[in-house]
């Protein structure tokens, strides 16, 4: 007798990972570095992913130098049909 929920597989999904992202600028190349880290979770075809992204860096530039923090927030939902 088969059971009131359908069966299904879920597989976790994590990653992370450091960046070097260099960037054209006024006064030559602004460096910025940063991370990510996600996890996700695939169950049967439908896979939900999310993820944080930070990068920070210096933008130079003629009149002033400044501090650049980004953060970001990343998510997606695929289904397989």
């Amino acid at each position: 007798m088969r059971g009131i929920l359908p069966s299904f597989q879920v597989t976790e999904i994590s990653r992370r990972l450091k960046v070097h992202d260099p960037e054209p600028g006024d006064r030559g190349t602004d460096t910025f570095f940063g991370f990510s880290l996600g996890s996700g979770v695939a169950i049967n075809r439908l896979i939900f992913d999310l993820a944080y992204t930070f990068r920070t860096g210096t933008v130079h530039s003629e009149a002033t130098n400044t501090a650049v923090f980004q953060h970001g927030l990343l998510a997606s939902v695929i289904y397989h049909f």
